[in-house]
């Protein structure tokens, strides 16, 4: 950003005016900045074609404006309210005809309208003999009605958002749209849709895995076992896949310093360019960072505010993110879709210019910039081709191991599910090794031991009772042994394990007692070995002296 927007940014954020019409006023400085900020990354409408302007519609339909170099403008007219504005007079010895301005928005479109217009009544209205301009203002930004959809799922308010992912998917095709679409239709009880948008999404880097996950739980609901096996096979191979990577990356950041979330970590690589700073984080098997959300943005804030690595003073605590502009869209070096943004205000400036007509995102985690604006993670762009633009080290993003049984892993009962649909197909050996596999992994799952119960059940009583029990323990559901024993609505299954569980605690207490036994006996032959010799001598002596004549 040049000098004079960042004066222009400074003074509209501490003064709170701009170069256009004056806001209404604030709580303050900050909840001004996070306002606007949140415009800015979220706005309601964008200038057709490219990212010079962004409208914000308030409740009472009063829109506001930001213009690229952060300047806020309030817009003349109102939304579904005409409202009369002042024309310039077209001489100054004239006077100024008065103007009508009316927003609507018609087909995710937001339209002008304006006309001359007259007192008549106490009223303004159009002249009869004037004519109507209709002019096109903003349209919606690529990924408005997803988020729309993401927040009214988040309220419960469903068919709202399906309406909102399908204008998505009818403007930009999204096929994180699909995906979310398709879990609502599952939510609904609607599995075949749920498995038509799985599959527009199945092919998405980022949700593939959560894809088949959800189309096997569908296939599944629609008693097409085999596919649900597929499935969960398929999402067990890529698991096992990422697995091995993530060892691997594991042994490659050993000596580096890093900081991890999840089964993520991350590291500080080294890179002048953002093109040096992408090949390095490739070396150590990762890439420049994607951020997802602002929980994730505002941890690298937090993690990595604290270092101050850079190649030029002006530039320190700027570091090079997974964000490329190419081709005339954003899109990030994982091949993930942008979803989040956390742009500066006036960013991004696409109007900069570089051989390959590329540009690249940095994550500011200054304190505060040149003029003295919290910059609070905020994304700045560059050309990033050279020295002399990027200067920057980057945050590389490396996926590491991830044990099925750390808390909130959402892949974690994938062996359960499959030995469900072993079973429902007759594999009953197959179902008992996905059950002893899900065990493994995850010990304290409840259901693993009692559906392993169920197997066991009619051929082996004895362990069958105690994974039973142990699974209700555990907090396990008895759906499948009420099914299994005639459907029954109440069973005790500790009744029904009773004498056999009775019989096995009889028996253990009865081997315990015996060992018990022979521990103590053992125990007092070593304690008094020594004088045994003793005895023995006082047994012989005696005997000799009664058998002396």
């Amino acid at each position: 950003m040049d000098s004079k927007k960042g004066l222009a940014l400074g003074i509209l954020l501490i003064f709170g005016v701009g170069v256009g019409n004056q806001l209404p006023g604030y709580a303050g400085p900050s909840d001004k900045f996070r306002t606007l900020s949140q415009c800015w990354n979220s706005p309601d409408f964008i200038t057709p074609g490219e990212l010079t302007n962004r409208f914000c519609i308030k409740t009472n339909g009063q829109i506001q404006r930001i213009d690229i170099n952060g300047v806020v403008h309030k817009v003349k007219g109102r939304l579904n309210k005409p409202e009369k504005v002042r024309q310039q007079k077209p001489k100054p010895i004239l006077k100024a005809i008065p103007l009508l301005y009316e927003y609507k928005i018609e087909d995710d479109e937001l339209i002008r309208y304006s006309c001359k217009a007259k007192r008549i009544n106490g009223k303004y209205k159009c002249l009869e003999n004037s004519s109507t301009q209709r002019i096109l203002k903003g349209i919606r930004p690529q990924g408005f009605y997803l988020k729309e959809g993401l927040r009214q799922q988040s309220e419960g308010r469903l068919e709202n958002a399906l309406q909102s992912y399908s204008k998505e998917i009818e403007i930009n095709n999204d096929l994180a749209s699909f995906y979310n679409r398709g879990l609502i239709h599952y939510e609904l009880g609607n599995y075949v849709r749920t498995i038509e948008d799985l599959n527009y999404s199945i092919n998405e880097k980022s949700e593939s895995k959560d894809s088949y996950y959800w189309r096997s739980k569908a296939k599944a609901r629609l008693e097409d076992y085999k596919g649900a096996i597929n499935d969960l096979n398929r999402l067990e191979s890529i698991l096992n896949q990422e697995e091995i990577r993530a060892n691997k990356n594991l042994s490659n950041i050993k000596d580096l310093v890093s900081h991890t979330r999840g089964d993520r970590t991350y590291v500080l690589v080294e890179g002048a360019t953002w093109e040096e700073a992408s090949e390095n984080s490739k070396d150590l098997g990762g890439n420049l960072v994607t951020i997802n959300d602002r929980n994730e943005n505002k941890w690298l804030q937090t993690v990595f505010g604290r270092n101050s690595k850079s190649y030029k003073n002006e530039q320190t605590k700027q570091y090079w993110i997974g964000l490329r502009y190419k081709n005339q869209k954003f899109e990030w070096e994982s091949g993930d879709r942008l979803r989040y943004s956390n742009w500066g205000l006036g960013y991004p400036d696409i109007s900069i210019k570089n051989k390959n007509n590329t540009l690249y995102g940095k994550i500011d985690l200054n304190d505060q910039n040149s003029e003295g604006i919290n910059n609070n993670g905020s994304w700045i762009i560059s050309a990033g081709n050279n020295q002399e633009y990027g200067a920057s080290y980057g945050i590389a993003e490396i996926k590491v191991p991830n044990l099925y049984v750390d808390e909130g892993y959402r892949f974690r009962d994938i062996y359960l599910l499959r030995a469900i649909q072993k079973r429902r197909l007759g594999d009953r050996q197959g179902a008992i090794r996905d059950l002893d596999q899900e065990i493994g992994r995850n010990p304290l799952n409840g259901q693993a031991y009692f559906e392993r119960g169920v197997e066991r059940y009619w051929k082996e009583r004895g362990k069958a009772c105690e994974d039973l029990v142990k699974g209700l323990r555990l907090g396990a559901s008895t759906d499948s042994f009420t099914k299994l024993i005639g459907g029954e609505d109440q069973i005790d299954i500790t009744k029904e394990c009773k004498s056999i569980l009775s019989t096995i605690v009889e028996g253990n207490e009865k081997n315990y007692k015996s060992e018990r036994l022979r521990k103590e006996s053992t125990e007092l032959l070593i304690k008094y070995s020594v004088l045994l010799p003793v005895l023995v001598i006082l047994v012989i002596a005696i005997i000799k002296r009664f058998q002396t004549p």
